[in-house]
């Protein structure tokens, strides 16, 4: 959502349904639940993913409480590479302006991989659409730094989605005018 809108030319170009939180356990997720609902949120009692809450106002504004980046896949050591990506994740975050707001968003390299598995676990389920796809290019036509590239490109060999990379990456380098000066994936893997 804002991680990503902050990029944007303009940032209401990058509408957004909900906001997204990532909470790093369980009692975190409490905690943040009692204020919410304390200052009008309720627990809607429908949502159909395992990995997060999701609540809502009184004018239907809706807050995800993630406790883990997305479901299980079926692959194990994917999951393994998940689980401890999110357990250092913290130590990859700084703070940035989005629309006037202080927030913590990751740095370019580990938010280029939360969308890329964002997007794979979309594309199992029920398949994504443009947004995400207007998200990759403009996060890395934004990113001027060589070395988060490289740090991006470490963590899609080490995970084992190297296709699915460089498949989203060729559509948006083909059809969206995505730079392939400035694509994550490295040229000789386009």
């Amino acid at each position: 959502g804002c991680a990503v809108a902050r990029l944007y030319p303009v940032a209401e170009y990058r509408k957004t349904t909900d906001i997204d939180l990532f909470v790093e356990n369980r009692e975190a997720v409490e905690r943040a639940v009692q204020i919410l609902c304390a200052n009008g949120f309720r627990l809607s009692k429908e949502w159909h993913a395992n990995h997060h809450f999701v609540l809502l106002s009184e004018r239907n504004e809706e807050v995800e409480l993630h406790m883990t980046w997305t479901e299980e896949f079926k692959e194990k050591h994917l999951n393994q590479y998940l689980e401890k990506l999110q357990k250092e994740s913290s130590r990859h975050c700084q703070k940035a302006d989005c629309q006037g707001l202080q927030v913590y968003v990751y740095e370019t390299a580990w938010q280029g991989f939360y969308l890329l598995i964002h997007m794979l676990l979309h594309f199992v389920g029920s398949g994504f659409g443009l947004r995400n796809l207007c998200d990759w290019v403009v996060l890395w036509q934004q990113c001027k730094d060589a070395e988060a590239r490289q740090d991006f490109w470490k963590m899609v060999c080490e995970s084992g989605t190297v296709r699915f990379a460089k498949a989203v990456t060729e559509i948006c380098v083909q059809y969206l005018g995505l730079d392939k000066d400035k694509s994550p994936v490295p040229a000789e893997n386009l």
